[in-house]
């Protein structure tokens, strides 16, 4: 399987199904949502199913429409009830520029709100590059 996850857009999605197919790998669509609140930050959206890309799409446009270009407006509630009957599978992305990532509780926290906002579809990612800073000391 294979995805390819644009910012507040679909837009590379017709083009990975024609080289997908092409090549006999199966696809994943999504996009990565650019939220104005900073602890949400930009969680990444991946559609299950076509119920779940319409669903995407629809809210994505909806965001396009109620901002300006470049500065999408997503309504929490619209995206919460877009998220339910499993359809989307929601990943964290990236929390806002002044996050501390090394701070247990505020990721619990942020992970607890983008399940309030998504609802039980929300997946934790754990990430460790063999870095110093991927650790945290106990």
């Amino acid at each position: 399987m294979l995805a390819v996850t644009d910012r507040d857009g679909l837009y590379g999605a017709r083009r990975l199904a024609e080289a997908a197919k092409a090549a006999g790998i199966g696809t994943v669509y999504g996009a990565e949502l650019t939220l104005q609140d900073p602890e949400l930050g930009t969680p990444v959206v991946l559609a299950r199913d076509l119920e779940g890309y319409r669903r995407l799409s629809a809210t994505i446009s909806a965001a396009q429409l109620a901002g300006s270009k470049g500065a999408p407006r997503y309504d929490l509630a619209q995206l919460s009830a877009a998220a339910g009957d499993g359809h989307w599978v929601v990943l964290p992305g990236c929390p806002g520029p002044d996050f501390d990532r090394t701070d247990v509780g505020a990721v619990a926290h942020r992970l607890q709100r983008l399940v309030e906002v998504f609802g039980p579809c929300v997946y934790g990612e754990l990430v460790d590059h063999h870095l110093p800073e991927d650790s945290v000391a106990m």
